[in-house]
């Protein structure tokens, strides 16, 4: 029997009367009184059991059946009369006050939801319910009642339960707070709760993890190292087992420094290239073994090129291509890529979402991208999973043109590239191997032992154990289980969802239940085939199993594309953690680990989207989803305008098919402010991958005219505006400075002065002798806002130009620091962490600081710039911090460690770039510094090389063609033609190698 504590209290009149702790030992007091005196365990517990469910009444049967099932009905209503007797004594009911505790009726009996009373229990699920996970972890200080026991083996099953649930949901919603914490730059919180996971269970390897990431974030790599070793230890002592390889990823970046504050001078380590993307594991992949093991021989062994797993919506398509790409991840040397083409509404997007993947980014932006990709692609070993293909496929008779025409001609121009395709058609292509996909092995009828050598029967099973631990297959339920398998025949996704109504339906229920479902659906649904029918069934009596709720939350979960957070989906759909977590348990959405994102199986989205498309006429998720992820890029760029923050395509690259969908949604209905606020990413997004940048604003404009939206509208005017600035660095500066002067006339006529500030300090950007006069009207608005972050911004930007033009002193110092000081306490702020501002100011002041003399200073300043850099992953602002630093070292006469900084930026570019853009780095090495690497004869063949490499672009060939003229001066005409020739014939990898070799300190 549990122990009672005595509650010690102090009179506080907001206090309510009755005040229960179940979390723990039970505590109960009265007015502020302990109550211990309880006759029996039995009582505690029908208190408890009352409590905890006050919901809804309980019958005087169940009450009994749970607390006194072995006694005759006569003495069990007996006991149960003097147990609520007691109970109501000591609660007061007995004095029939206005609001009694227990509601008691000749037939049932109700703890009173109304009634004046704390619980903290309660507490701890309404603070998750409302959001508040860090007010709910704070009611969480232990277990729901361990170690209680009582008379009945029935309310300690039940109470088992209760605290299996309960404990559950309290490790996620630390996990969920910790990872709220270390987004938002709380690390110490982040470690405190990371330590609560731990102390209820100290082998949970992801909150091993959390603690690390703060740890790490915090500067204290030390400990962070050291938790690795405990979590190594935790989990060999209690499960036997080795950490799982993120855990030890996240070792080795902690390790090597990629994990670490980003103010710091400290040195980062470029990531490791990862050579795929396929998604983490989610479901389980039972019975494809000989499937995996004859596609990969297609490809290996048969040499194919291009095989599709065709078969119905919810076979398992999906889990098998990708089970099929990780069996293959050594065999392709640039490796393997996971395309999911489901939010696609047209083949054309198919390059760019191949190019998203990849991270690829189109050398020329003046030019389409596909052929760029194309070539690119056509010098790499690698695979590409095309999944969910269907939709994009030309339909019949039409002569291929849809998506089946582009894998034709990726296959023609990429020797070396092989594809993997799910279906639910074929493509008809000559070069196609079709793998018709069925169900798993189903079995007709036979002993429980028999029945569990299929494989269909071991999915049910599997999943079945997530919703009942004890199911096991026997005598008395395998002839159901056995036609449950029957009636999806097969269906992975159906065994999924029908395994998840064990929780409250035996097998023979649910048989029954998809039967008659399918007996509805025959004649509803005629034109279906069978299989397809089947799954319509299970669907139908999934939504039915879900409460209203649930239902409208899994109805607005369909506007996302690519899954989604769990504040997304609140924001969205209005579903709290416990909601998603109970949609989870059903088998209706899937948790990645390790990102804590949400995603829905695509064949059930759609499900989804035809309910939503019935409940939500006015297309109001749709609308909250524009209107979210609106808000978050404008929380990034806000303050910010034409300076888009860096960390955007690291920061929202899950997110990228959220944000186009809501961009769509927003030219659709004319939404103003959504464009305005969404164009950053857009623009960021579609320029990676090769998008003119003014053509996203441009049709944000053309959209609103459209529609009708006034020209004063401010929307539409900074959107304007932005359609001249995102012209920067792509279009002839006389001719953007063109642009923006027409802007003036009208904007100085308008109310926005946040406006006229951005066009004046872009036209202060512009190298022109009015440059300074456009600074100082920038300055005079600012001053007219009284915005000090304006004001300043101003003077970063002036300042950067005036160092520019060689003006490094020690007043220009003075005022950088001033700046600096206004600044870096902003830096925890969503908008200024990492700001492209703070950056300038570290760049200006290491430049300052080399001039002066102050080269530790310089040193320090360079490289916290740098790392700011490096978390962007940006390798044009990293290119730049190393050849600061590369300055730096020189004019201190350290030729080694300025030799270093090309080696790091190297690797840099190796590690996240394209080949361009490190032949781009190869160029300006060879160019500026060619004793780096061996002399002039070493620095001619690397640029031969670069020269007639097919990734070369034109500006990098500009760049050798001027630098040409010096070098031929300082080689004789034999050397330079010999050593021109030798780089004709130099591989990539070669060049790398050789440059790599001679950067290394001492070479």
């Amino acid at each position: 029997m549990g122990s009672l504590a005595v509650v010690l209290t102090v009179y506080n009149p907001s206090m309510p009367r009755l005040d229960i702790s179940f979390l723990g030992t039970i505590q109960v007091s009265l007015n502020r009184q302990p109550i211990t005196h309880f006759r029996s365990a039995n009582n505690q517990g029908l208190l408890v059991f009352l409590t905890l469910q006050p919901e809804k009444p309980l019958s005087r049967e169940l009450l009994t059946a749970v607390f006194w099932p072995e006694e005759s009905d006569k003495n069990a209503r007996n006991n149960l009369r003097q147990s609520l007797y007691q109970l109501r004594k000591l609660l007061g009911d007995l004095n029939e006050p206005a609001q009694p505790y227990l509601l008691v009726t000749r037939q049932t009996v109700q703890f009173n939801p109304k009634s004046d009373y704390q619980l903290d229990v309660r507490q701890f699920l309404q603070a998750v319910d409302a959001g508040d996970l860090e007010t709910a972890v704070s009611h969480y200080h232990d277990d729901l009642l361990p170690g209680f026991t009582c008379d009945s083996l029935e309310f300690e099953s039940w109470l088992r339960q209760e605290r299996e649930h309960l404990h559950h949901l309290a490790l996620e919603t630390m996990l969920e707070a910790g990872r709220d914490c270390l987004q938002n730059g709380r690390y110490d919180k982040a470690q405190t709760i990371a330590r609560q996971q731990l102390a209820l269970e100290p082998w949970r390897e992801q909150a091993h993890r959390q603690l690390m990431q703060a740890l790490a974030l915090a500067g204290d790599r030390a400990n962070a190292l050291n938790q690795f070793e405990q979590c190594q230890a935790a989990l060999r002592e209690e499960l036997g087992i080795e950490p799982a390889p993120e855990t030890i990823t996240l070792f080795e970046e902690i390790k090597s420094g990629q994990l670490a504050p980003t103010a710091t001078a400290e040195t980062i380590r470029p990531p490791v290239k990862v050579r795929h993307n396929l998604p983490a594991t989610t479901t389980l992949l039972v019975g494809r073994e000989v499937e995996i093991e004859q596609i990969s021989q297609w490809f290996m062994q048969d040499a194919k090129r291009l095989v599709t797993i065709v078969a119905p919506g919810g076979m398992g398509k999906t889990r098998l291509g990708t089970a099929v790409g990780a069996t293959l991840l050594e065999q392709y040397a640039d490796g393997v890529y996971f395309v999911d083409l489901a939010p696609l509404e047209h083949p054309d997007e198919i390059g760019t979402a191949i190019a998203s993947v990849l991270d690829y980014q189109a050398p020329d932006k003046t030019k389409d991208l596909l052929p760029q990709l194309l070539a690119t692609l056509s010098q790499q070993q690698m695979l590409l999973i095309l999944d969910n293909f269907e939709h994009l496929l030309s339909p019949p008779p039409v002569p291929p043109d849809g998506g089946e025409a582009l894998v034709s001609r990726l296959l023609q121009t990429c020797p070396r590239l092989s594809i993997l395709i799910t279906s639910r058609q074929r493509l008809n292509l000559a070069s196609e191997n079709r793998f018709e996909l069925g169900g798993l092995d189903v079995p007709e009828w036979l002993t429980p032992e028999d029945a569990a050598q299929f494989t269909a029967v071991q999915l049910f099973v599997a999943n079945g154990r997530r919703v009942q631990p004890d199911f096991v297959l026997n005598d008395s339920n395998v002839t159901d289980v056995v036609h449950i398998c029957q009636l999806v025949q097969g269906m992975p996704l159906g065994l999924l969802l029908a395994a998840t109504w064990l929780e409250l339906l035996a097998p023979a229920e649910i048989a029954v239940e998809i039967e008659d479902s399918l007996d509805f659906l025959t004649t509803e649904l005629a034109d279906l085939p069978p299989r397809q029918r089947s799954m319509q069934a299970v669907f139908d009596y999934s939504w039915q199993m879900m409460n209203a709720t649930e239902q409208a939350v899994l109805a607005k979960l369909s506007v996302f594309r690519g899954g989604f957070t769990r504040e997304a989906a609140a924001e969205v759909a209005e579903a709290n953690l416990r909601v998603l977590l109970a949609l989870v348990n059903k088998s209706l959405l899937q948790r990645e680990e390790e990102s804590g994102r949400f995603t829905i199986h695509e064949l059930l989205r759609q499900f989804a989207t035809a309910q939503r498309l019935r409940l939500d006429a006015k297309n109001s998720a749709l609308f909250a989803h524009c209107t979210y992820f609106a808000e978050k890029i404008k929380g990034e760029t806000h303050k910010t305008a034409g300076f888009f923050p860096l960390q955007i395509p690291s920061k929202y690259a899950a997110d990228r098919d959220n944000l186009h969908r809501a961009w769509e949604f927003a030219l659709q209905d004319g939404l103003a402010e959504q464009l305005a606020a969404l164009v950053p990413a857009i623009i960021v997004f579609g320029f990676r991958q090769g998008k003119q940048a003014s053509a996203v604003p441009a049709e944000a404009v053309r959209a609103l005219q459209q529609k009708n939206r006034a020209n004063s509208d401010e929307a539409l005017l900074y959107l304007q505006l932005l359609e001249q600035t995102s012209r920067f660095g792509t279009d002839d500066s006389s001719l953007v400075g063109e642009g923006l002067l027409t802007l003036v006339p009208f904007f100085e006529k308008q109310p926005y002065p946040e406006l006229r500030f951005w066009l004046y300090l872009w036209l202060g950007l512009l190298e022109s002798p009015a440059r300074e006069a456009w600074y100082d009207r920038a300055h005079e608005t600012a001053l007219e806002m009284k915005d000090e972050l304006f004001i300043n911004t101003t003077e970063v930007i002036r300042i950067r130009w005036a160092i520019s033009d060689e003006e490094k002193n020690e007043a220009i110092l003075a005022k950088l620091q001033e700046l600096r000081a206004f600044f870096e306490p902003k830096l925890t702020t969503p908008v200024l962490a990492n700001s492209f501002v703070f950056h300038t100011i570290l760049a200006s002041l290491q430049e300052v600081s080399t001039a002066t003399g102050a080269y530790e200073q310089a040193i320090d300043y360079g490289k916290r710039s740098l790392n700011m850099a490096k978390e962007w992953q940006d390798l044009f602002w990293l290119s730049d911090g190393f050849h600061r630093l590369t300055k730096t070292y020189l004019a201190m006469g350290l030729l080694d460690d300025a030799k270093l900084q090309y080696l790091d930026s190297l690797e840099w570019h190796l590690a996240v770039g394209q080949v361009w853009q490190t032949l781009g780095l190869l160029v300006g090495l060879a160019s500026q510094f060619p004793e780096f690497i061996g002399g002039q004869t070493t620095a001619v063949s690397i640029l031969s090389m670069i020269f007639h490499h097919h990734e070369v672009v034109v500006f990098h060939k500009q760049e050798i063609d001027g630098a040409l003229p010096t070098v031929r001066a300082e080689l004789e005409a034999a050397a330079f033609a010999a050593a021109w020739e030798n780089g004709k014939g130099m591989g990539f990898d070669t060049a790398v190698s050789l440059v790599r070799s001679a950067l290394q300190t001492g070479k």
